[in-house]
């Protein structure tokens, strides 16, 4: 999944194209990058 991070509301991650329930991703390795 992909898109800009615009925010974080307990265990979700608010992106521009979705939400990300982090706790469903437990055990997974994730890459972010920062572009300024």
């Amino acid at each position: 999944m992909e898109g800009s991070l615009l925010g974080i509301k307990g265990q979700y991650l608010l992106l521009d194209t979705g939400v990300i329930n982090i706790r469903k991703y437990t055990g997974y390795q994730v890459v972010a990058n920062c572009v300024p």
